[in-house]
């Protein structure tokens, strides 16, 4: 669980989701003094509903960086990927991606029949291609949370075509608000982005 107590103004990148990061919410903002972040809200729950409408899964493997895995509160984790499971009537699994990517990829469960990537913070293009091409070796279908994976090979995806540039646009805003002497507390911590549909065409063609 995240500090209450912060001496210096603080402001979190790569907030996934709150309640899985017990990370507080309280009114739109932080409500911690010296303290927001920056939420790209997802509805996770519509994006596995879309994956499952272009291409029905029965097994699916969900990759999630290694490095944010460790923030999740476990026991809620797993009771939203219970509750998911049961509601798409599939089953649902939890690989992480550290280092070493080819180690990831042998570590995908016999008989997963779709792949679902989460952020990935630290994955550079070359990184995502690499998992892209060994998910088209098996020919695994796959979605991502974010649109630039689709470019790398990754199938398909709903999401914010300048995502990043939003946060960068945001985190600049309340940079100068709190300048200005706005309480971090306060600060809207969502990003509501537009979200729209991509698809990577070769590698339907090559799945």
């Amino acid at each position: 669980a995240l500090s209450n107590r912060f001496d210096k103004p603080t402001i979190g990148l790569g907030i996934s989701d709150p309640v899985l990061q017990e990370i507080p919410f309280d009114n739109g903002g932080s409500g911690v003094e010296n303290f927001s972040y920056i939420w790209a809200a997802q509805d996770f729950e519509k994006e596995m509903e879309q994956f499952n409408r272009l291409h029905t899964f029965k097994d699916l493997a969900i990759m999630v960086d290694e490095g944010s895995a460790i923030t999740f509160n476990q026991q809620r984790a797993m009771q939203t990927i219970d509750s998911l499971s049961k509601a798409l009537s599939t089953n649902m699994h939890i690989v992480t991606v550290g280092d070493d990517i080819s180690l990831a990829l042998e570590s995908l469960p016999a008989g997963v029949d779709a792949v679902y990537l989460t952020e990935l913070y630290d994955k550079n293009p070359s990184g995502i291609r690499q998992i892209a091409d060994g998910l088209k070796r098996r020919k695994l279908p796959s979605f991502s949370a974010t649109k630039w994976h689709v470019n790398e090979g990754i199938l398909g995806s709903i999401s914010d075509d300048n995502g990043l540039d939003q946060v960068i646009r945001k985190l600049s805003i309340m940079a100068d608000d709190a300048l200005a002497g706005a309480p971090l507390r306060d600060m809207s911590v969502v990003i509501n982005h537009k979200r729209e549909f991509y698809l990577n065409l070769q590698t339907a063609k090559e799945i």
